[in-house]
């Protein structure tokens, strides 16, 4: 038995067995670091608010945050 924990089936392609694919997948973290700004500074409520209004616009989706 093989426990293929790759994330893309790399160990079952290797194998050459047939791949299975859910048709609902499931988004890659996304890792990042932001630096240069005051937080205590920031109107974080002004900044969902834009957010929000840009989902609403249909230029950015949800997911986008």
């Amino acid at each position: 038995m093989l426990i293929d924990c790759t994330g893309d089936a790399n160990v079952v392609q290797l194998a050459g067995l047939q791949l299975n694919k859910n048709p609902a997948l499931q988004p890659a973290t996304l890792m990042m670091r932001v630096g240069g700004y005051d937080t205590a500074t920031l109107d974080l409520p002004r900044l969902e608010e834009a957010f929000e209004a840009a989902v609403k616009q249909g230029e950015l989706l949800r997911s986008d945050l």
